[in-house]
This record gives structure tokens, sequence and C-alpha cells, in this order.
């Protein structure tokens, strides 16, 4: 669970202007996903792709990221959402989970989520969505401030449309 992790502590965001396409393809991890316009794809550790807003909010970037975590084992989707919630509230102690909903995500079964919690003295709000395919796990995350939840949400939702497995 620790690269579902990685995902969340999104402060040390590196941007690196890009020109993308209409859609990212990773096919070392087996998926595609189309970021929003305008959004610049940049690198943190632990995730596979990580956007950021062109748009700071309170001096936070909010960012959408996709992370891929190869599993050792076939894991049930409830199982592998119990062993990440263990997982984040050791990552994020103050973590406190709003809602949580049966969703899909590229056609699979699916999570969404959502949180919040500090991080390094920041007060954050999450959106999460993951699926197990497999021997694998997606968990692409929304990060923003409290106040732009409701700006992120419309992003965090054609994120999640717009993912695909690759076969």
């Amino acid at each position: 669970m620790n690269k579902r992790l990685s995902g969340l502590a999104v402060l040390a965001l590196t941007m690196v202007p890009s020109v993308l396409a209409a859609d990212f393809t990773d096919k070392a991890n087996g998926f595609s996903v189309a970021p929003p316009d305008g959004w610049k794809q940049g690198q943190v550790q632990g995730v596979a792709v990580i956007f950021g807003s062109p748009t700071k909010l309170e001096g936070f970037t909010p960012n959408l990221n996709v992370a891929v975590e190869d599993l050792p084992t076939s894991m049930t989707l409830s199982a592998y959402g119990k062993a990440g919630d263990v997982q984040l509230l050791k990552a994020i102690p103050s973590a406190k989970k709003t809602s949580v909903k049966p969703t899909t995500l590229g056609g699979y079964p699916a999570t969404s989520q959502t949180f919040s919690g500090t991080v390094q003295g920041h007060q954050l709000y999450f959106t999460q969505t993951f699926a197990v395919v497999g021997k694998r796990a997606y968990v692409l995350t929304g990060t923003t401030t409290p106040g732009g939840a409701a700006q992120l949400t419309p992003f965090m939702d054609g994120f999640v449309k717009s993912f695909r497995v690759l076969k």
C-alpha cells in the first residue's frame, strides 16, 4: 500500500512543463488516462503520473495522480481497501474519511472515497478511486485544499471516467 500513500504526499510536487496529448499512456503500468486541459505533468516519487492544476489555491497546487501497485497475490477490492486504511492512518494520523461508495474504474469494480487530513502542516482534501485488476491495483487520487473540494470534483470525475486499463 506504500505507492497508494505516496500519491497523498504531494507537497513536494515538482512541475515539469510539457505539452500533453489528449491521453497519457503508460504501457509499462498498463493504463491510459486523460488529464484536464491545461494541467501540467509533474513528477513525484511513488506515482506513475501526476498532473498539477494551472491555478494554485491557498498556496497549494491541486493535483491528480495515478499510482500503480503490483500486488504479491490476488486480492479482493475489499481486502485492498482495508489494508489501505491501515496504511493511510500510519501516513496521515489525522485522516478522517468522509465518504465511501462503490463505483467502477476502467470498467472494473472500484471504490471511491473522500477524506481529509493534515500533511506537513497543511490541511488537505483527498478524493480517491481505486480498483484491483488481477495482481495490480490502480489508485487515482485528487488532492486540494478543503476550500477547493467543489472545484476539484469535476476534474477528478473526468479523470476517473477517462481511465482505461490496457489489454
